[in-house]
């Protein structure tokens, strides 16, 4: 079954505190979010994520988010995006 998804928007809370908006999606046509990896990467001893954040089906979309050196939690480190429509 094709499902479809509009204004998603993923946020970070620790503890309940300081709500930080990580991603963003406009809408999801047939696909939708998917966690692929959760730990520490850059060795702070934080967690950092990988993230499928393919928009539609006939796309791949890869955002990688780690916590050393952010701001608040998280920072956008890395996206690598592939169209493979006909």
């Amino acid at each position: 079954m094709h499902k479809s998804y509009s204004d998603y928007v993923l946020y970070l809370s620790v503890n309940g505190k300081d709500k930080q908006e990580i991603l963003k999606v406009d809408s999801f046509d047939g696909t939708f979010l998917q966690v692929l990896f959760v730990g520490d990467m850059d060795g702070d001893g934080k967690l950092d994520f990988i993230f499928d954040t393919s928009s539609f089906y006939e796309e791949k979309s890869i955002d990688v988010y780690l916590s050393k050196g952010a701001k608040n939690y998280l920072y956008l480190a890395s996206q690598g995006r592939n169209d493979f429509s006909c």
